[in-house]
């Protein structure tokens, strides 16, 4: 069953949203350390480490300009 939710749709998109958000601020906060950037690179997470979130909800009208 855990390979089922891993590997759906619906599990990849949800680590998706949630890694949008923390990838980033593990960066900011320097704890994007080697060992988690390769575990991330394998996880295909790390294309999150530049996300900006703040500009993702303005776009999307969360946020006032």
């Amino acid at each position: 069953m855990r390979e089922v939710v891993l590997n759906s749709e619906a599990g990849q998109m949800f680590r998706s949203m949630l890694f949008q958000r923390i990838t980033p601020n593990l960066k900011r906060l320097g704890l994007l350390t080697p060992r988690v950037r390769e575990a991330y690179t394998k996880m295909k997470l790390i294309q999150f480490e530049n996300f900006d979130a703040d500009e993702a909800d303005r776009r999307l009208g969360f946020l006032a300009e």
